[in-house]
Parts: C-alpha cells; sequence; structure tokens
C-alpha cells in the first residue's frame, strides 16, 4: 500500500506543480535579468561598479531570492553567529562548503551578494551568465594546470583590490573546488588561504531525508533544478560564523590555514574530513564523459 506521506507519491504530487511553478518563476526570473541589464547597462562590470549602481544589483537579487523561495517553498533557517563586533569586521573572501546551485542563489540574495569565481560553462546558460555578469564573476577553465594558474591568479588580483579599496564585492570562494553531497568535506584549495587575508566563513546544510537530494554530483544542474523542483518544500540551513582571522603563521603557510578553517566548518556541519580533493573528481567527470557521453 502506499500511504498519503509516502515520499514517492508526494514527489508525484510535486512534479505536477513543476510547471506551474515555472510560469511564475521564469517570468519572476526575466524580470530580475532585465532589471540587472537595465542598473549596469553602459557600464563596464570588469571594473568597480557605483555605489547607486551596486544598490540596486542587490536589490533585484535579494527580491529574487524571496520570491524564488515562495514560489518553489524553500525555507532558509539562519544561524548568524556573529557579535555586533564581528558584524564590524571586514574579510574580502567568503568559503563554504558547496552542495548545490542553491549555494550561490542564497550568497547572491543574501546581505553578502559577493562575487564568484565561475567555470566558463555558466557562460552557456543564458539568465545565469547575465546575473553573473553583474555580479562581477571571474570566469575559469579548468581544463589544464595553466588554466588553473591563471584563475588562481586573477582571483589572488582580485582579493587584493578587495581588500585594499573595497571598491569591489566581496570573493565567494568555494575551496572543494567542486560539489559534494554534504556529508564528507574534501581537502581545500590555495585559492582562498594563499593571499592571508580574513575570511567569512559559512556552512550549508540540506537535510538528506529529502525525495531528493539538494547535491548534484551525478546530474547536471539544469536537469537536476526540474527535478528538484518536484518537491513540495525545502529546507536550507544556513551557518554564518565569525570573521576568521589568520595568524601569523597561517599566513606564511596556505595549508595550515585552510586546514584550521576545514576543521571549523566541519565540525560545524557535521561533516567527515576526506581525503579526496577536486582532482578525484576531476577525474570521474572525465571517465562518465568518456564512457557514457554524460558531462557534469
Amino acid at each position: 500500500r502506499i500511504y498519503f506521506n509516502s515520499p514517492l507519491l508526494i514527489h508525484f504530487i510535486g512534479s505536477l506543480t513543476v510547471f506551474p511553478k515555472l510560469l511564475v518563476f521564469l517570468p519572476t526570473t526575466l524580470t530580475m535579468i532585465g532589471g540587472l541589464k537595465y542598473a549596469t547597462r553602459g557600464i563596464d562590470t570588469s571594473q568597480p561598479l557605483p555605489a547607486e549602481t551596486r544598490e540596486k544589483v542587490k536589490k533585484y537579487l535579494r527580491n529574487w531570492l524571496k520570491i524564488t523561495c515562495l514560489i518553489f517553498g524553500i525555507k532558509i533557517n539562519i544561524d548568524d553567529r556573529r557579535t555586533e563586533e564581528d558584524k564590524e569586521k571586514f574579510a574580502p573572501i567568503i568559503v563554504g562548503n558547496h552542495i548545490s546551485w542553491f549555494d550561490t542563489w542564497f550568497l547572491a540574495g543574501s546581505e553578502f551578494c559577493p562575487s564568484f569565481l565561475g567555470r566558463g560553462s555558466v557562460r552557456k546558460l543564458p539568465l545565469v551568465s547575465s546575473a553573473a555578469d553583474a555580479l562581477q564573476t571571474i570566469f575559469f577553465k579548468r581544463s589544464s594546470a595553466e588554466d588553473r594558474r591563471a584563475a588562481l591568479n586573477a582571483a589572488l588580483e582580485r582579493q587584493e583590490l578587495i581588500w585594499e579599496n573595497r571598491e569591489y564585492p566581496q570573493m565567494c570562494l568555494f575551496p572543494e573546488g567542486t560539489t559534494t553531497n554534504g556529508t564528507e568535506l574534501l581537502k581545500f584549495q590555495k585559492g582562498a588561504f594563499v593571499g592571508g587575508y580574513p575570511i567569512q566563513p559559512i556552512v550549508f546544510q540540506y537535510p538528506l531525508d529529502e525525495t531528493v537530494t539538494a547535491d548534484y554530483t551525478l546530474v547536471s544542474m539544469v536537469p537536476h533544478f526540474f527535478i528538484y523542483a518536484g518537491q513540495l518544500s525545502h529546507i536550507v540551513n544556513v551557518t554564518i560564523l565569525p570573521i576568521y582571522e589568520p595568524s601569523h603563521e597561517e599566513q606564511i603557510d596556505w595549508e595550515l590555514f585552510a586546514e584550521n578553517v576545514r576543521d571549523i566548518i566541519a565540525q560545524v556541519g557535521e561533516m567527515e574530513k576526506g581525503d579526496f580533493s577536486a582532482r578525484h573528481n576531476l577525474e570521474y567527470e572525465g571517465i562518465l564523459l568518456e564512457k557514457y557521453g554524460i558531462d557534469l
């Protein structure tokens, strides 16, 4: 027998709501994109945005996130552990574990509204690419060691500019370098730590008892979005931790710095610390593409 509270039945009912949700979501998103394009018209987004333009971008994204959460039944529980003194401090870099595409959606519509270091493939997504440009995202390729070095240099240059004059928005880096299912925290890469700047740690948690999990480690982003939209409701737990200011030892040893921040995020997020890194994930994706034609 299938009871009404059966996950399978609930997801079937939820799947019937996907089309009506999209009928509301797409016009809302197009309106947001139009607003961002209008706000940044005639402006080189690779350069610091005027303060008025920046506030318009934040307003459009903040309102869009609120409406999107209403459409898809997303409840965000925020645990802000910063004191008032902490909030007066500044960190040019935001780091967090990376589980879902919603991680970036939340951050874009949050008080932080940071820029990102994003894959070049994001530029192929019409709506997402427009928002990424307004957020002053740095795009990169990761197909070769040379590409990854170029991405690191671009990120370090931006971090220095943020720290020196604060004309650019904070930069969000997901130091695992890929997404996971949220049960394990991969080894951190150097990009967020080698500069020795203060860090704003954020932890994302998604309940694992949902019919469809928030991570998309086995399917690409767009198909996963449609599947995930079939659930009637979602819960996202976000913990904002106090700014982490590195010691002198951590400033000269990025691996020590990264590992200490990783310890904190793993403890708060109740995650195991894994021995794998994004490199292993790249190898896995290569096998999927070569053998099965699956491009994540």
